[in-house]
C-alpha cells in the first residue's frame, strides 16, 4: 500500500509540474522528460499487467480443470458459481481489478468447458498527461476438452526392503494417493483415465485368485513346494534322488507371486500362450512377496450405492497395503506395468475406442539398484534386462507416433544412469521424464508435477 501511495503522489506532482507556467526552462525540461517517463513508467505499468495476466492464466487453467468433471451435470448458473468460487480461491494478484469470470459448457461435438477471464490493472505512470491511460485491460481464456484424449497410466512402484528407510514407503503411499486424486479430478467420464498399480520387489504379486489361470506355469513351484514320502527333503529333485515320492502342496497355499518369464519373454508384454511354456508366468513362493497389484482401473467409475467402495477407494486400498521387503528387480516391475497396458491376457486392458487419442504412460519409481532376478544375482546382467525392457517399451510405434512414455523417478539412491536411460526423451508432450529425488518428501513433489503435466495433456490451448 505504501508503494501505491508513493506512486500516486509522484503522479500528482508530475501533473502539477505539467501545468506550471513559472519559467520556460522548467517547462522545456519537463517536456524533455515526458518521453523518458513514458518509457520507464510504461515498462513498470505493463510489467504489473503482465504479472496479473500470468496469474490469471494459471488460475483459469486450474478452474477449467476443476469444474470440468462436474460440468455435464450442472446448470449454467451452477457452473458459473463453481467457476467464480474456484477462480477467486486460486487467483492471488491484488493488482487485478474488475475481474470477471465467464464459464461456458458445450456438449457437442465434444464436451468442452471454456473459462474466459477479463479485468484491468490501474496504471500509475501512464495515467499522466499526455498519455492519459488510467487502466490496462487484461484477459485470458482456458479451454478443457474431454472429447478426444484419454490417459492410461501404469505405476511401477518399488516395494523392496530399502524403502523402509527414511520414511520412503510412508511418503510413497501419501504421494501415490494424492496422484490418484489429482488424476481422478480430470476424469469427467468413464474411460477418461485408467490407472494400474504394480508393486514390485524380486517378484510381482498377481493375486492368489489367479491360481486357476492358464497363464501360470506351476513346474518350478510344484517342484519346490511339497513333501517327500521318505524324508523331509525340500525339493522334488532331492526327494526322488533318494527314492522317495514327492507330493506337491495344494495350489491354494500359493502366495500369488510370479517370477520373470523365460528369456526373452521376460522383457516383453507378449500375451501368454498356454501351449508355449516359455510365454507363461512361473509361480513362485517368494517369502517376501510384495502386496497384490491391481490392473487398469477406471477413475471415473463410481458405485450406485454411496456406501460401496469406489474405484478410487480400491486403488488407494492396494496402495495402503504396500510394505517394504525383499530385493530389487526393476525389470519385472516394468514388464508388468507394460503388461497392464496391453489389451490381451493376462490383464486384459479395456479395448480402446477409435474416436479417442490414447496416452499410455508408465511411471517407474525405485530407490535401489538391481540385486536379484530369477536368472542371476549379478547386477550387471539384471541391468541389461532392465535396459532391454526400457528400450523395447520406448520403441513401440503406431505409424510414426510413439505409443508409450516412461517417467523414471530415482529416490535418494539407485542407478542414476540406468534410470536416465530408461526415461523417455524430451518430446512434444514433456521436456522432463527423469526425476532425481533427494528426500522422501520430494516424492510427492515429483508425482504432483507429473500428474499436472498429464492433466494438461487434456487441456486445449
Amino acid at each position: 500500500m505504501k508503494i501505491v501511495s508513493c506512486l500516486e503522489k509522484i503522479a500528482q506532482h508530475w501533473r502539477a509540474f505539467g501545468r506550471a507556467e513559472d519559467g520556460n526552462i522548467a517547462v522545456i525540461f519537463a517536456l524533455s522528460l515526458i518521453p523518458l517517463l513514458g518509457l520507464i513508467g510504461g515498462a513498470i505499468d505493463y510489467s504489473r499487467a503482465s504479472a496479473v495476466r500470468a496469474a490469471m492464466q494459471t488460475a483459469a487453467d486450474a478452474t477449467a480443470l476443476a469444474v470440468s468433471k462436474e460440468a455435464p451435470g450442472k446448470t449454467a448458473t451452477q457452473l458459473q458459481t463453481d467457476a467464480n468460487n474456484y477462480f477467486n480461491a486460486v487467483f492471488d494478484q491484488s493488482d487485478g481489478n474488475g475481474i470477471k469470470v465467464d464459464a461456458k459448457f458445450t456438449k457437442n461435438p465434444d464436451q468442452k468447458v471454456v473459462i474466459d477471464v477479463s479485468g484491468n490493472v490501474k496504471s500509475y505512470f501512464m495515467r499522466i498527461w499526455p498519455f492519459n491511460i488510467t487502466e490496462i485491460p487484461v484477459g485470458v481464456s482456458s479451454t478443457t476438452v474431454w472429447g478426444n484424449s484419454r490417459l492410461r497410466i501404469a505405476l511401477a512402484l518399488d516395494n523392496t526392503g530399502s524403502m523402509a528407510d527414511k520414511k520412503k514407503m510412508e511418503k510413497l503411499k501419501e504421494a501415490t494417493n494424492k496422484l490418484i486424486d489429482q488424476l481422478a479430478a480430470v476424469a469427467a467420464n468413464s474411460g477418461d483415465v485408467y490407472v494400474s498399480v504394480i508393486p514390485f520387489s524380486v517378484d510381482v504379486n498377481v493375486g492368489k485368485d489367479n491360481r486357476s489361470a492358464n497363464w501360470i506355469d506351476w513346474t518350478d513351484w510344484e517342484a519346490e513346494n511339497g513333501s517327500c514320502s521318505k524324508s523331509s527333503y525340500k525339493s522334488k529333485r532331492r526327494c526322488e534322488r533318494r527314492g522317495g515320492t514327492w507330493t506337491p502342496d495344494s495350489r491354494s497355499t500359493w502366495n500369488g507371486c510370479v517370477a520373470d518369464r523365460d528369456k526373452s519373454n521376460d522383457v516383453s508384454n507378449l500375451a501368454p500362450d498356454p501351449e508355449k511354456k516359455s510365454t507363461l508366468f512361473p509361480a513362485d513362493q517368494y517369502n517376501r512377496c510384495p502386496s497384490e497389484m491391481i490392473a487398469l482401473t477406471d477413475l471415473a467409475a463410481v458405485t450406485v450405492d454411496p456406501e460401496e467402495e469406489t474405484n478410487v477407494d480400491k486403488l488407494k486400498g492396494r496402495v495402503g497395503n504396500m510394505y517394504p521387503a525383499g530385493n530389487t528387480n526393476i525389470t519385472i516391475g516394468l514388464a508388468w506395468a507394460w503388461q497392464s497396458l496391453a489389451q490381451t491376457a493376462p490383464l486384459h486392458a479395456p479395448p480402446e475406442d477409435s474416436e479417442y487419442v490414447y496416452r499410455n504412460i508408465i511411471i517407474l519409481l525405485t530407490d535401489g539398484k538391481n540385486t536379484e532376478n530369477r536368472f542371476t544375482g549379478r547386477t550387471s546382467n539384471i541391468d541389461e534386462r532392465t535396459e532391454k525392457v526400457c528400450n523395447d517399451i520406448k520403441a513401440v510405434k503406431e505409424g510414426e507416433a510413439l505409443v508409450y512414455r516412461i517417467y523414471a523417478i530415482r529416490v535418494i539412491d539407485g542407478n542414476a544412469s540406468l534410470l536416465k536411460q530408461c526415461a523417455s526423451d524430451p518430446d512434444e508432450y514433456d521436456d522432463k521424464y527423469y526425476y532425481n529425488v533427494e528426500t522422501a518428501d520430494e516424492i510427492e513433489e515429483a508425482f504432483i508435477d507429473i500428474a499436472s503435466k498429464l492433466s494438461k495433456l487434456r487441456l486445449a490451448e
